[in-house]
């Protein structure tokens, strides 16, 4: 059972620092480039 919470953890984990990379990545573009986020949101 314990290896299934850490799992559960370690993915959801690895989610939420995933969303945060892509919404830096698409502000930084938009702030540089002029990039529209709803590109990105497609």
């Amino acid at each position: 059972m314990m290896t299934l919470v850490v799992i559960a953890a370690l993915v959801i984990a690895m989610i939420v620092i995933t969303k945060l990379i892509i919404t830096k990545i698409g502000k930084s573009l938009s702030d540089n480039a002029l990039i529209p986020l709803p590109l990105w949101m497609r």
